[in-house]
């Protein structure tokens, strides 16, 4: 970056701290900048992984900038998808959401369950994701979920239990696998490599993804997981709790030991994170905290304002936005799921059109959010 690196109270007291470590922060309290700077301390063999191939790049750029060199490690920047081949290549491709969609087609005719996002997401991060004992849930742990567990209330659950089973015997001849599936059958192929791991955007990882991770330590313990349950992409009934239990030990001062909250935020203006600090309150009126980790609102550093613009959508707002920024490199334009991208380039030029998962790790000066409120109305109104 050209600049000299200055860490406040608390990112100075995370960098001091040995592993393991459980760094929590908003989006732009310097999780990963910290976190590079951690692991150049590191020697031996280290990994940085999360799911976001753009944060890995991203990651990579930032900690060889200058060409920094350290001989008493050797440093691997891995997508969640790279570290899992890294183990052993799965046959055929993964399963993306538009396979899924696909497959669903010919049931959605005819069965009570119609919406192909939740049961997609019930599927990756509940019933086959959330024990990494287990391939899966067996269907009477699953009708037994509590009811902040599931996406589906209880009188919906036998249907789509019935509609994974399905979803397994369609797996083996459709070419593709299931990434959680793989990883619960990885852990009898994955060995102990690592000196060192560093799991980042932790809340986007599956337990037993993450249980995977862990299991490539030579030593239980070392490890950083970075993230903010606040911005779970996708619902797998992230908690923080959850997370500790792989290392907790039944230890009363854990907590204290292991945890830092990052509550700083230094690349948003005040106007940016007020609207942030607003979302949260309304998400926690209707759904709850996640954890008491997770309960803390964004402090800004920044002393320039800012702005946020609501803007009626329609046609013409579009093609005003595009006309004005459509050659500029510092505007982007974010929606919410991969499948929305096409119709955002029926308008837009501007190849930065990324999905809310793909924009993790980037940053722009400008960021145009299309379709948020009004492709999710039904949503926003509950």
């Amino acid at each position: 970056l050209d600049r000299i690196l200055s860490f406040d109270a608390e990112q100075d007291a995370a960098l001091l701290q040995r592993p393991p470590l459980i760094l929590i922060g908003s989006a732009g309290s310097g999780k990963t900048v910290l976190t590079l700077e951690k692991l150049r301390q590191l020697p031996g063999e280290v990994l940085y992984v999360t799911h976001s191939p753009y944060l890995v790049d991203n990651a990579r750029t930032i900690y060889f900038a200058h060409h920094y060199e350290n001989d008493t490690q050797e440093v691997s920047f891995l997508s969640f998808a790279e570290f899992v081949q890294s183990i052993s290549m799965p046959e055929g491709k993964p399963l993306t959401f538009a396979d899924f969609a696909a497959w669903f087609g010919r049931y959605r005719g005819t069965c009570p369950v119609k919406d192909t996002h939740a049961l997609y997401e019930e599927f990756n991060g509940v019933i086959s994701g959330s024990a990494p004992d287990r391939p899966h849930l067996s269907r009477e742990d699953y009708l037994s979920l509590g009811v902040r567990r599931s996406i589906f209330s209880s009188g919906w659950r036998p249907a789509v239990y019935d509609l994974f089973q399905r979803y397994l015997a369609f797996l083996p001849g459709s070419g593709c696998y299931d990434l959680n599936l793989v990883c619960h059958a990885h852990h009898a192929r994955c060995r102990p490599v690592y000196d060192f791991v560093v799991a980042d955007e932790v809340q986007d990882m599956t337990a037993v993804q993450l249980s995977l991770v862990l299991k490539s330590l030579r030593q239980a313990g070392q490890f950083v997981l970075c993230g903010d349950a606040n911005q779970i992409v996708h619902p797998n009934f992230f908690s923080w709790a959850g997370v500790k239990s792989f290392f907790h030990d039944k230890r009363s001062d854990a907590r204290g030991e292991v945890v830092r909250i990052l509550n700083a935020n230094y690349r948003n203006a005040p106007a940016v994170t007020d609207v942030a600090n607003l979302l949260l309150r309304i998400k926690r009126a209707r759904f709850g905290s996640i954890d008491r980790e997770s309960h803390y609102l964004i402090n800004p550093v920044s002393d320039r304002e800012g702005s946020v613009t609501f803007l009626q959508d329609s046609d013409d707002a579009r093609r005003e936005f595009d006309r004005k920024t459509g050659r500029s490199a510092r505007f982007a334009v974010i929606v919410l799921r991969d499948e929305d991208k096409d119709e955002a380039r029926r308008v837009f030029r501007t190849p930065l059109v990324f999905s809310v998962r793909e924009a993790k790790g980037l940053e722009y000066e400008n960021i145009i959010m299309v379709g948020f409120v009004s492709g999710q109305s039904r949503a926003f109104r509950e």
